[in-house]
């Protein structure tokens, strides 16, 4: 069986190694809700990039996919940003 130290250096993308180790450097510290965290993270980022690599290489099924990905990563700053604002106007 192979453990789990192993397991992180054959990430296949290798932009997302070092999210993969820090999850795994949670994971042994203790840090459970950071390894779940940084876990997450690097999962949807490996399938939202194996997505684009399918798509690049002419596979028409993941095209909406990866419309709705761009238009959600696009949105996120514009919508973000006036919501916080309203926020602590409101408040004071």
């Amino acid at each position: 069986m192979i453990d789990l130290d192993e397991r992180v250096n054959r990430v296949f993308n290798p932009d997302l190694r070092p999210l993969v180790r820090e999850a795994y450097r949670c994971y042994v510290s203790g840090s459970a809700r950071g390894a779940i965290v940084l876990t997450r993270t690097a999962v949807c980022a490996d399938l939202i990039a194996k997505a684009q690599i399918l798509h690049e290489e002419g596979e028409s099924h993941v095209k909406d996919l990866i419309a709705d990905v761009e238009r959600a990563q696009g949105s996120a700053e514009s919508v973000a940003i006036p919501i916080c604002s309203t926020r602590r106007r409101g408040s004071s």
